[in-house]
């Protein structure tokens, strides 16, 4: 029989790597196993194919697109000679294992994916195609004795609402998932990395079937220049004052921080100090100081447009039936009739530190959508085979299959 790249082949994906948040690169370790079939004898041709089809897998699991490989040799792949499209390459490649077992040559890479989404030249990819869903929660406020003046102990939530509004009009890329009518406690989020703050990221992911969680501080709404708090210093005269937001984005299937940077802006302050504000009014958005802020919404908005754009499309499968599939992605997600996925399986492993990290499991099953709601799609497996070991209770990854030629 032929042996092709999309058939017997299983991946232990771990995620070793780390995110340098400030240029939007993201760099992970990935172990990946390919197989292929030895023909007329020829160990060295099938050993080639086995490292192409781990690399495959490895580079699209990172969001990575294989434009060509050039050269292999002696079943590792020669760097110099390894073509990735702009937003993805592989820093260094190893060969940890090589198995032979009934005609099948089994092998394990290694390999240090770096991908970027600095521009939209660089994020060229087929996973831009989906709608990645992202829960909006609301911003918390560092220091409440700044929102004194004008009563502006709400503007967190209504900051996160009109960021939500926002893209659920214009957005072309994110899914905005409304998750500010309650307040929560992420200080720690931005002051260190604490196991127990997974647990939020965890539970509003699940109940708002996002694959993102988007969290939020205001960090300053202080005034400028000020040389006098007698209120006759504010008369007839507008004060500058500031509005800085801290940002950061989590996976959360992984729990990871793929993003974080802060928004700063300052606009003139023309209210009458005495009185409470009306943060949800014309009036006040329409002010200078409003205005400021509104420019910072619509930064947020495009910088998590740009992080989220070449992230693969993860979901969840809500019915298993035979050799049939259903799963949380639908139509507002971009699903449509006919595209391939391929099922991920998701776990963790505890590493020498003692650190709870990320491993995936890509299934040897792929399946075609068959039918497509709004936010669910159906799918059956290639051949009709089984669906042996799928689980509801599985957190998986779907990612589209890209014919990217390596035949």
């Amino acid at each position: 029989m032929m042996f092709k790249s999309k058939i017997h082949q299983w991946l232990l994906l771990i995620l070793l790597g780390s995110t340098v948040y400030s240029s939007n690169i993201r760099a992970q370790w990935v172990e990946a196993s390919g197989s292929a079939e030895i023909r007329n004898g020829d160990k060295h041709e099938a050993k080639n194919k086995a490292v192409k089809n781990a690399v495959k897998e490895a580079l699209m699991f990172a969001g990575a697109s294989v434009s060509s490989v050039q050269e292999v040799t002696d079943g590792l792949l020669t760097q110099d000679n390894f073509k990735v499209s702009a937003h993805g390459s592989i820093q260094q490649i190893e060969l940890i294992d090589e198995h032979h077992s009934q005609g099948i040559i089994s092998v394990t890479i290694r390999a240090d994916i770096v991908t970027s989404t600095n521009s939209a030249e660089e994020a060229r990819c087929f996973s831009s195609e989906f709608r990645k869903s992202v829960a909006i929660t609301q911003l918390s406020l560092n220091n409440r004795e700044q929102a004194k003046i004008g009563s502006l102990y709400g503007i967190g939530k209504v900051f996160s609402q009109r960021l939500a509004d926002l893209m659920r009009k214009e957005s072309d890329y994110v899914l905005a998932r409304p998750w500010y009518q309650q307040k929560i406690n992420n200080q720690t989020s931005f002051e260190q990395y604490y196991d127990n703050d997974l647990k939020v990221i965890d539970t509003i992911g699940q109940s708002s079937e996002s694959q993102f969680v988007l969290l939020g501080q205001i960090t300053d709404m202080s005034f400028g220049d000020q040389t006098s708090s007698d209120f006759a210093f504010w008369k007839d005269r507008a004060i500058e004052r500031y509005f800085s937001v801290d940002f950061m984005l989590y996976n959360t299937s992984t729990k990871e921080q793929v993003y974080r940077e802060q928004f700063d802006a300052v606009g003139d302050w023309s209210f009458d100090p005495r009185r409470r504000v009306d943060i949800k009014g014309q009036k006040f958005w329409r002010s200078n100081y409003g205005g400021s802020i509104t420019s910072v919404i619509e930064q947020v908005k495009m910088a998590v447009e740009q992080v989220v754009y070449c992230q693969p499309l993860q979901g969840k499968i809500v019915r298993v039936d035979g050799n049939q599939i259903q799963f949380n992605l639908g139509a507002n997600h971009g699903v449509v009739k006919g595209q391939r996925f391929s099922i991920i399986h998701q776990s963790h492993f505890v590493n020498e530190n003692g650190k709870h990290l990320p491993r995936f499991v890509i299934s040897p099953y792929q399946v075609e959508v068959v039918d497509v709601y709004t936010k669910t799609a159906v799918a059956n497996s290639i051949n009709d085979e089984l669906l042996g070991n799928i689980q509801t209770t599985d957190h998986v990854i779907l990612k589209q299959i890209e014919d990217v030629g390596f035949e």
